[in-house]
């Protein structure tokens, strides 16, 4: 709100200062006009004053007559301020954005008199696109992409030609259309498949790093606007001004432990340990540690005799709280904080052009730790925070080449590596394994007919509520073209809850034919 003050002071500062120039200048001539009894250098001296002052009114109105459409804050004020739309605000077209197969995701259309910007998709796409409005201003890309929207992007002869037609015909301006690298289908079916519950949905390519999908829940539709409406929305408990996918921040949980078992291959690391009824020792004065298995078990009254001996393999598959808290503790908190800050959970993520900003998630300070916060750290819990964009860009990394790639949001910009999670070899034995957890472990909801699916389930503890439901995920597998990270807010557990709505998501990517792509290439 206070951006759109400060755009409708502007306006009002600027017809003030005119008001008050036109008078002084009109003050200056009646001087002139009366100062015969001077001498005539003084004569000659007043009288270029008002011409000076005259040609300096001209120059500051041109601007605004001949580029006030460079200035969006200045245009949205009037868009919103003028009944028969005959202001420069209303005859300026904002570019159009589209989406990666051409479809409309925001435009200019009429209304009455006025310019009205339209979101065909609706509430679907509020997190990504966010809104362009004279009274509320503009979010996410409306608002990154805004130089190139109105016009004002000098990349380009077209540009540099738009630039200039727009400066001297007033009649119908157009900004630059844009194309995102997003889906919009996949918007609308992720937006779907969270059914209105609390939480995020990510997509990217893990060969590239380009947004496929990007949804946050709850939203509301930017087409329905209204001063009551917003000051309710901006006082709504579930927050729905936020965007999830970039900038909420979540434990981990069971999917931390891909990254756990990667540092594991790295070093060398293949040991087998004995998961029984008796959980893990946690030390003096803290509660055992047992299998999610224990607890539903528990409930039932029934008695959860442990996994046995378990390999990595297997651990992963049936997601094995006590055979990571073995294998926390052989690794060290040197490795476990390592192999977080590697994935670079606690910095911000840099966008390979505009792009979304993200918040940094967090990573316990280097130094050893408590053998229960060790183990803590193991699972994906004590300290460990991090985006559901992050999430699915390491399991892009995890499920192609080991490279994290930028997220990448418009069609246009290169491709740009980020970070080197693992070798190529590594992340190949990593994904196999979580390939396993969907085929026969805990992530098996997240299978489709005919697709080989890889993934991991998590079931991160919530300090202030149940436990909220994650999932990680690729497919196809060889050659994957769509890794997913889904958070469910207090949803429970991972592999009941978040894991189907990746399959959901993976259904709708194969039946717009992203898998044509993967399936005839590999890793």
């Amino acid at each position: 709100m206070l951006d759109i003050r400060l755009d409708a002071l502007r306006l009002i500062c600027s017809i003030v200062f005119s008001l008050l120039l036109l008078l002084f200048v009109r003050r200056l001539f009646i001087v002139n006009s009366g100062m015969n009894r001077i001498g005539p250098g003084i004569r000659r001296t007043s009288g270029a004053v008002p011409v000076i002052l005259f040609f300096l009114l001209i120059a500051y109105q041109a601007r605004w007559q001949m580029f006030g459409f460079l200035d969006s804050g200045f245009l949205r004020v009037q868009r919103g301020f003028d009944p028969r739309g005959t202001l420069i605000g209303c005859r300026f077209h904002r570019g159009e954005i589209l989406d990666a197969e051409g479809r409309l995701l925001a435009y200019d259309a009429h209304r009455d008199a006025s310019l009205i910007r339209t979101y065909p998709l609706n509430a679907s796409t509020l997190h990504l696109v966010g809104y362009h409005d004279a009274v509320f201003g503009s979010t996410s890309m409306e608002k990154e992409l805004d130089a190139c929207l109105m016009g004002r992007s000098l990349t380009g002869v077209g540009n540099i030609l738009r630039l200039a037609g727009n400066a001297f015909v007033h009649r119908k301006m157009n900004g630059n259309p844009v194309r995102l690298t997003v889906y919009g289908r996949l918007q609308e079916k992720a937006y779907r498949l969270m059914d209105g519950r609390t939480g995020a949905v990510v997509a990217v390519d893990p060969r590239d790093g380009a947004v496929l999908t990007l949804v946050s829940s709850p939203g509301f539709n930017p087409n329905d606007l209204s001063r009551e409406k917003f000051s309710a929305l901006r006082n709504h408990p579930d927050h729905p001004f936020l965007n999830r996918v970039t900038q909420g921040v979540y434990p981990p949980g069971s999917t931390f432990k891909t990254l756990v078992a990667m540092k594991a291959l790295e070093l060398g690391l293949k040991p087998e340990y004995v998961c029984s009824e008796k959980g893990f020792d946690c030390g003096s004065g803290q509660p055992e540690l047992h299998d999610y298995q224990y607890y539903a078990m528990k409930e039932r009254g029934e008695v959860f005799e442990g996994h046995g001996r378990l390999n990595l393999d297997q651990a992963l598959t049936k997601s094995c709280n006590v055979y990571f808290a073995h294998l926390g503790v052989a690794l060290g908190s040197e490795h476990l904080i390592g192999v977080a800050r590697t994935a670079g959970f606690d910095v911000q993520i840099p966008a390979a052009g505009p792009g979304l900003p993200t918040r940094a998630g967090s990573v316990p300070p280097d130094g050893d730790i408590s053998l229960s916060r060790l183990i803590r750290l193991a699972i994906g819990q004590d300290e460990l925070l991090v985006t559901p964009l992050h999430l699915a860009l390491v399991t892009g990394a995890l499920g192609s080449n080991g490279t994290m790639y930028r997220p990448r949001y418009v069609e246009s910009e290169k491709t740009c590596p980020w970070r080197n999670l693992t070798d190529a070899r590594t992340a190949t034995e990593i994904a196999r394994k979580m390939i396993q957890v969907v085929e026969f472990g805990t992530g098996q909801s997240a299978r489709i007919p005919g697709v080989i699916v890889g993934g991991k389930t998590g079931t991160a503890e919530n300090a202030s509520g149940r436990s909220h439901a994650v999932f990680i995920g690729f497919a196809p597998w060889p050659g994957p073209v769509i890794a997913v990270a889904v958070v469910i807010e207090q949803g429970g557990l991972g592999g009941v809850v978040a894991a189907p709505v990746a399959a959901g998501l993976f259904k709708a990517a194969e039946e717009i034919g992203l898998f044509d792509a993967g399936m005839e290439t590999g890793p």
